[in-house]
């Protein structure tokens, strides 16, 4: 039975963090996948993270630029 609860809190607590969509996070907060995931999938998350940022960073400068309501789909 301590062992369920174990494995519920750990997935829990892998759940809230995939949900902030940091992939960072994801990893830091499950030791199973710290485990699993090798430097190729580590480093694959943080090139992921890293564009999502490029564009967040992109999205911010264009509606400064042009507006809240503008669409770059035109």
């Amino acid at each position: 039975m301590v062992a369920s609860t174990t494995d519920r809190i750990l997935r829990e607590a892998e759940y809230r963090a995939a949900s902030t969509g940091d992939p960072e996070l994801v990893i830091s907060a499950s030791p199973r996948l710290q485990s699993e995931t090798g430097s190729l999938a580590t480093a694959s998350l943080q090139q992921i993270h890293a564009g999502r940022s490029d564009l967040e960073l992109e999205r911010a400068q264009l509606s400064a630029e042009h507006g809240e309501n503008f669409s770059a789909r035109g």
